[in-house]
């Protein structure tokens, strides 16, 4: 019996191990990535010359703003 708990706590151990690795990739490698692909794409004329007015009276009329 001693066996089955012990086995069930190391797979939920190796469960929180492989799923703080893969939180502490993204929060190192994948969100600045991202962030540099936004600003990149922020910078592109379509988004750089365009007036935001209209996005912000669209998000008002949905949540009441």
């Amino acid at each position: 019996m001693g066996d089955s708990s012990d086995d069930t706590a190391k797979k939920v151990q190796e469960y929180k191990d492989t799923l703080i690795k893969k939180a502490e990739e993204l929060i190192i490698k994948g969100f600045p990535e991202k962030i540099v692909k936004l600003n990149d794409l922020l910078a592109t004329p379509e988004f750089a010359e365009r007036n935001f007015t209209d996005v912000y009276q669209v998000s008002e009329g949905l949540f009441g703003y």
